[in-house]
């Protein structure tokens, strides 16, 4: 028999036995994940992302088309990738959880398109390359969660996953916040995209932290609440900014900083570590940033 014939049989095989063992879907995700190297699948959502967020915005002849086509290739290509990497490990609808931040990064890129369109050309190359590193920082990070909750188990960088997809939602947060106060409406409708998607941010870091089985478990209802409020107060801020002329970007800036402030209470909150001093710290931070809106006037 030559080679290729009984390579061809040995795929077969196991392909059949995964399929009774894992049903149809399950091998197919299965066979794809041991052919493909997760961190090179990682890379290549890491380029083409960019890539394909660049050449949309310089040949698109409308600025419809660009949304669309920018929306639709980027959706697309981090959706495959991250599903054919990843689903086949997750449990449930955990892989809703990886859609948040997916969603809102490409939104707040298609945002800085659309509304910053004077940036000039090194910037918005900085930019694209930007995009690249947190496309794969991500794709790490949810790589990690995946892990531990197929594990069941914490293991040593679960941590370091948890302080870096802080870093990581700021990140995707500050161009999504900015755009948001570009966007042609009243203060009301500004004001809900900023709740629903600080909600959303907050969702996420709920179940991260909570993949650690050792934190007491926490009614579903507790969860809602405390990000429900958490929520408010970046609304509440911005309705006190309304009849002052303020930066949208310095805005985005100061609501990230809030939404930071939330990330670390849910955090803080779960592990039992909330005290005086980290509550002070980033009453004082958040202080200092809310001045400075003031100072630095359009």
């Amino acid at each position: 028999m030559d080679p290729l014939t009984h390579l061809k049989n040995e795929v077969s095989r196991l392909f059949i036995e995964r399929r009774k063992s894992l049903g149809y879907k399950g091998a197919l995700l299965q066979f794809f994940n041991d052919l493909i190297n997760k961190r090179s699948i990682y890379i290549v959502a890491s380029i083409l992302t960019p890539v394909t967020l660049f050449f949309a915005s310089r040949y698109a002849t409308t600025v419809s088309s660009l949304i669309i086509i920018s929306f639709a290739l980027t959706a697309t290509i981090l959706v495959a990738i991250v599903a054919l990497a990843l689903l086949s490990r997750v449990r449930g609808f955990a892989f809703i959880y990886f859609l948040i931040p997916v969603s809102y990064l490409v939104l707040g890129v298609l945002f800085s398109l659309y509304f910053f369109p004077n940036l000039g050309y090194l910037i918005k190359m900085a930019s694209f390359i930007g995009l690249g590193f947190v496309v794969y920082a991500l794709s790490l990070v949810n790589n990690i969660f995946v892990v531990v909750e197929e594990k069941q188990s914490v293991i040593p960088l679960y941590s370091a996953g948890l302080a870096w997809v802080q870093i990581i939602l700021i990140l995707i947060a500050i161009p999504f916040y900015s755009g948001i106060y570009k966007v042609p409406a009243n203060f009301v409708v500004q004001n809900i995209l900023l709740f629903f998607s600080t909600f959303s941010f907050y969702i996420y870091m709920h179940w991260a932290v909570n993949l650690d089985k050792d934190l007491i478990k926490t009614p579903l209802k507790e969860k809602g609440s405390l990000a429900f409020v958490l929520s408010l107060l970046p609304v509440v801020l911005n309705t006190g900014l309304l009849f002052y002329p303020v930066e949208a970007f310095l805005k985005g800036i100061f609501s990230s900083t809030v939404l930071l402030s939330g990330l670390i209470y849910i955090q803080a909150h779960y592990k039992n570590r909330i005290n005086s001093k980290l509550l002070y710290n980033y009453f004082v931070l958040g202080s200092i940033f809310y001045i400075i809106l003031f100072i630095f006037k359009p």
